[in-house]
């Protein structure tokens, strides 16, 4: 975890300190949109490569979708109410 709070620390830096040279971001938005999609597809591989992931799959997959309806369905709740408050005096 320190290794990844002194990374996040040290790009950062690199990155307010750059900013005056560089006129566009394009480029590192296209960089890091490149190695987000690598990091996923290394990821996947590694998930593909484990047999213990992949004998419980369907196991896995069912917990999965529990628990992203359930998130779903509580953020879905937590805007109406918080909708429902926000605006409640103005019609």
């Amino acid at each position: 975890m320190l290794a990844v709070i002194i990374l996040f620390t040290v790009g950062f830096l690199v990155g307010f300190l750059v900013k005056r040279w560089i006129k566009s971001t394009k480029p590192i938005e296209r960089l890091v949109t490149i190695a987000i999609w690598l990091l996923i597809f290394i990821l996947g591989t590694n998930v593909g490569f484990n047999t213990v992931v992949m004998s419980n799959l369907h196991t896995l997959g069912l917990w999965a979708l529990i628990i992203a309806a359930g998130s779903i369905a509580g953020s879905i709740a937590v805007v109406a109410i918080i909708q429902r408050y926000i605006y409640k005096g103005r019609s």
